[in-house]
């Protein structure tokens, strides 16, 4: 919001003869990306109904620098929607690595993490939500792109329209929207 207050404002990049005028932001758009879903989630299926960046314990980790002495190996899911205390799924943010229009997959580190994740939580469905490059007929809306099934677990890899999501209510309606496909994605 502040970035968009200040280019608002007038502080964005402006070119004049002899100088640049810029106030010099980094923006982490992965970051973005994920802050977007984690805000969805909470609003869609409720704060008390959400988990995020929540370590878990998936193992013993044991290394010759501490002495062979057993630590826990933990990962940190990016969203765990959740069945009372049990984990109902998961929704890992994705900002790259899905290939372009001819070639969507899903990278193998994305698989492997997601297994991961699913062993620690106890959980056997994962959501891989990439931004859509193109329209999928109206903000929030997903469409599934690949699905790779593990013995019992699936991670299903879907693109979500956040075009328009800067509009009035935008982030309520894509919460809405997004919340509400993914949960009927996971009953199918």
């Amino acid at each position: 919001m502040d970035l968009a207050r200040d280019i608002l404002d007038g502080l964005g990049a402006t070119y004049r003869q002899g100088g640049v005028r810029s106030p010099g932001y980094i923006v982490d758009t992965w970051r973005v990306w994920e802050d977007a879903i984690s805000s969805a989630c909470r609003i869609g299926y409720g704060a008390g109904n959400v988990s995020v960046q929540q370590n878990v314990d998936l193992g013993i980790l044991t290394r010759r620098t501490d002495g062979w002495k057993p630590n826990l190996a933990r990962v940190r899911p990016d969203i765990r929607v959740l069945a009372g205390k049990d984990t109902a799924y998961l929704i890992d943010a994705k900002y790259k690595g899905r290939g372009d229009d001819s070639s969507m997959q899903i990278a193998e580190s994305d698989v492997y993490e997601a297994l991961a994740f699913m062993e620690a939580t106890k959980t056997k469905l994962t959501f891989l939500a990439y931004p859509a490059p193109r329209d999928l007929g109206g903000l929030g809306n997903i469409g599934v792109f690949a699905n790779v099934t593990v013995g019992n677990r699936k991670i299903v890899a879907v693109e979500v329209q956040v075009e328009t999501i800067s509009q009035r209510f935008g982030l309520l309606k894509f919460a809405e929207r997004f919340c509400g496909q993914i949960d009927k994605q996971s009953r199918s």
